[in-house]
């Protein structure tokens, strides 16, 4: 491949990453962190709950999580445990999207992140519009009348613009998303990217809600940021530094692996300060935008550029020394990075990421809020109201007191025990 490629930026930009003695241990603690020898043995250890126990917690979601491959899921998983204290419980049987074939159906977790739960979907395909890709997802979850999350958010990760401004491991959030292989052309056996001017700003479609208000305010706007967070992995403290982007960011159906047609794209979309570029966003956006009417976020992190997609070859015909499974070690750090974002994120604008549709139910219906107090068995009842199908009321109810959504309360001489919704940022 000779000087050509030596003096690539993506070559360059990768092989500083792994020459960097603190960067390359990351690396490889973090992929140790989820895989041993290869295999998923951190998953295997996940307790499983029934499908009946499992989808009785589906009117308590707040939010729904979707990845994409197996290590944006894991490392997930292993964050909300271990950064966050939380737990993780696997569906038994997958969920079937079609009727019930198990065809291209996702596997389902349910995570219980500080006070709120979180339906965690691994979809069968990457992409958008593969069959049990991120528009099929949304349509299940509309679809269902037992969920009713506040938003919906891809996690994982995706490719990098500039490799001479940016670094493997920083973390994109769209506020606007430029689908590009929807409608394409092939002209003389060329790739067109069709222009149709057709753009998915998520931050105008979604004003009304507060919920990207506060992902600007997290972000400094479009000045980005940069946080510095700890974990433990093996009983081993490691620290990172994770840079944040808020801005444009390209998105379609098919894996990006030239420079040519990343180019190609931002030529088409007139994108001058695309950052990036990612598969699941059109599906997602599209579908969450003009039908579901939920809010929807996406939140990835650069693990490639979209170009010189076997780097392993050009660093073995350059000499230059690499990890075993490169590729795969490069998406576990990036999906950490992309974890380590989101957690953050909840922590500090949880009050709108995670809000609980019951509560929010029940405050409008002046059932139970902040001031006014209600009967145990009024406010099941006014649960019950919420929900065009059956649900597991008691259920319910018992997990509102378990989060601190709910809060009881001895109520004058005659010890009446009436509840209500505790006042606090989180509630």
């Amino acid at each position: 491949m000779g000087n050509a490629v030596t003096e690539n930026p993506v070559f360059k930009n990768i092989k500083k990453f792994i020459e960097d003695e603190e960067k390359n241990a990351l690396m490889e603690k973090c992929y140790s962190a989820i895989r041993t020898e290869g295999d998923r043995v951190f998953d295997r250890s996940l307790p499983y709950l029934s499908s009946n126990d499992f989808d009785a917690y589906f009117p308590l979601v707040s939010a729904v999580i979707f990845t994409a491959n197996k290590f944006e899921c894991d490392t997930l998983n292993y964050l909300v445990i271990n950064q966050n204290g939380g737990t993780v419980h696997k569906r038994r049987e997958k969920i079937h999207i079609f009727g019930n074939s198990d065809i291209h159906s996702p596997v389902a977790y349910i995570l219980k992140v500080s006070s709120s739960y979180i339906l965690h979907l691994l979809a069968n395909e990457t992409g958008s519009y593969t069959p049990g890709g991120s528009s099929d997802l949304v349509r299940y979850i509309s679809g269902n009348p037992a969920l009713r999350p506040s938003c919906i958010i891809s996690f994982g990760i995706c490719y990098g613009r500039n490799p001479d401004e940016q670094i493997i491991g920083d973390v994109l959030i769209p506020r606007k998303l430029y689908p590009w292989s929807i409608g394409q052309k092939v002209v003389e056996e060329e790739l067109q990217i069709k222009n149709d001017n057709f753009n998915l700003w998520l931050e105008e479609k979604f004003d009304k809600n507060d919920i990207y208000s506060s992902i600007a305010m997290y972000c400094n706007d479009g000045d980005g940021r940069i946080i510095e967070k700890s974990i433990k992995i093996n009983n081993e403290e490691i620290k990172f530094k994770i840079n944040i982007s808020y801005g444009n960011v390209s998105t379609g159906e098919a894996v990006v692996s030239s420079k040519i047609l990343k180019d190609k794209i931002a030529a088409a979309n007139r994108n001058e300060k695309e950052i990036g570029g990612e598969m699941e966003g059109y599906g997602l956006a599209k579908e969450c935008v003009y039908y579901a009417k939920i809010p929807c976020v996406i939140i990835k992190s650069i693990c490639d550029w979209g170009e010189l997609k076997n780097i392993e070859k050009a660093f073995e015909e350059n000499g230059v020394n690499f990890p075993n499974n490169l590729k795969d070690k490069l998406q576990a750090y990036a999906s950490f990075c992309a974890g380590l974002t989101l957690l953050d994120l909840f922590l500090e604008e949880g009050d709108k990421l995670l809000t609980s549709s019951i509560i929010n139910g029940l405050k409008e219906k002046y059932i139970c809020n902040e001031y006014h107090y209600s009967s145990e068995e009024k406010i099941k009842d006014g649960i019950k109201e919420l929900f065009d199908c059956e649900i597991d009321c008691d259920f319910i109810f018992d997990n509102l007191l378990q989060l601190n959504k709910l809060i009881k309360v001895e109520k004058d001489y005659k010890k009446m025990i009436v509840y209500c919704i505790e006042r606090r940022k989180n509630a």
